[in-house]
């Protein structure tokens, strides 16, 4: 190992989250999108490199490794390939830590987006950095540029499901007479989920979609009627699986799904809708509406 002045060694503890832009070096190990990636419910990071090296890069001071240690580098890039997807309700913190062997150290701060982490080892020894998000620890071998098995393969895909023209409208029959309902999704777009504040975490291989700002309105008797989402909406998969969709909050429809999903077809089906005690219940309830829904690319 070289030498070097006195003062101009970091402690053995070295830790930090830099958010100083670092430029790799050619020497580090590049990292594809997807492999750089560590992506919770409520942050995303992405690293587009790591390295081992025996010092700190000049725009940290350079300072040489202890006696017997080295360092570990994540670079950080401020493009990650994966954002968290919005999340309704309170915000929420998910708060980063490095562990080496037993000993595990809180960050100062959340990590953001660009941020780069070092650390000082033993020579040979790993790090990892973990995230403690909605009750699961998240990690990620800052020496080995590999995630912990623990993370959900459902953050790491693309994850905005569009669908076709969902707007269904149409009249039925009730004892007391016509009732006109309509369903529609303000925002014609879902989101593939591992966690949702309503739910919590999937289980293994499964994930949620999730389809929100859903509007219902009901004219003439009965109304404002309330819907059974898992009569009004279901999914069908390829070969022909069928889905129900979950009960859930008012204006978000959500489905339990394998965690390779690739396309479906909605049906929205008025009969779903219930209506108040004044109606009594369909004779002829409208006609359902088929809707296509796909991975936007």
């Amino acid at each position: 190992m070289r030498t070097c002045a006195a003062g101009l060694a970091a402690a053995p503890d070295y830790l930090e989250l830099s958010a100083r832009p670092l430029q790799p070096p050619a020497t580090a190990t590049r990292l594809d999108a997807v492999s750089g990636a560590l992506v919770g419910p409520h942050f995303s990071l992405g690293f587009s490199a790591i390295e081992v090296r025996s010092d700190l890069p000049p725009e940290l001071g350079g300072k040489h490794a202890a006696d017997g240690y080295e360092f570990l580098i994540a670079y950080g890039t401020r493009e990650p390939a994966f954002e968290p997807v919005p999340v309704p309700g309170p915000s929420m913190t998910a708060m980063p830590a490095v562990r080496v062997g037993e000993l595990r150290r809180l960050l100062p701060r959340q990590a953001n987006s660009g941020d780069s982490v070092l650390v000082s080892v033993r020579k040979g020894q790993s790090a990892l950095l973990e995230v403690l998000d909605a009750g699961r620890s998240l990690t990620y071998n800052l020496r080995t540029g590999i995630r912990g098995p623990e993370n959900p393969a459902g953050f790491y895909r693309p994850r905005v499901v569009e669908m076709g023209d969902a707007r269904t409208a149409g009249k039925g029959t009730v004892a007391s007479g016509d009732v006109e309902v309509g369903i529609d999704f303000g925002k014609r777009s879902c989101y593939l989920q591992p966690w949702t504040a309503a739910t919590g975490w999937a289980a293994d291989h499964r994930i949620f979609l999730e389809c929100t700002d859903l509007r219902v309105t009901v004219d003439g008797p009965g109304r404002p009627g309330t819907v059974s989402q898992p009569e009004t909406f279901s999914l069908e998969l390829p070969g022909g699986v069928k889905v129900p969709a979950r009960t859930g909050a008012a204006h978000v429809v959500l489905f339990e799904l394998p965690d390779d999903f690739a396309g479906a077809e909605l049906t929205v089906d008025p009969a779903g809708v219930r209506l108040g005690d004044d109606a009594g219940a369909w004779i002829t309830p409208p006609p359902p509406k088929k809707v296509a829904l796909f991975i936007r690319a």
